[in-house]
């Protein structure tokens, strides 16, 4: 695997990355699970209302229900210092 790099290095093409997040990834108080996460998987995306950009990851959300229906999936917005390519899959699923 490769090492870190600068963020400002990583693709925007929309090619899915691990991301470090030196301040953590929880934008979104209700996302599970993201509370204290540095490293998640996401991707460069062009807003559709500007010419801007930023990074996201997408996460399962709870609507603040009790029912695993009550759960969604949504993207946030996260502010990554770093990045690096996926890895490869285990050897015996990539035939």
């Amino acid at each position: 695997m490769s090492d870190w790099q600068p963020i400002e290095t990583a693709p925007k093409d929309g090619t899915v990355v691990l991301l470090f997040c030196p301040k953590g990834c929880d934008t979104d108080s209700r996302a599970v699970g993201m509370g204290g996460v540095n490293i998640v998987s996401g991707a460069y995306r062009g807003r559709d209302y500007d010419d801007s950009g930023g990074w996201i990851c997408d996460v399962m959300e709870n609507d603040f229900g009790y029912y695993p229906s009550d759960f969604s999936q949504t993207a946030i917005e996260i502010d990554p210092s770093h990045w690096m390519p996926l890895p490869d899959p285990p050897a015996e699923l990539n035939r």
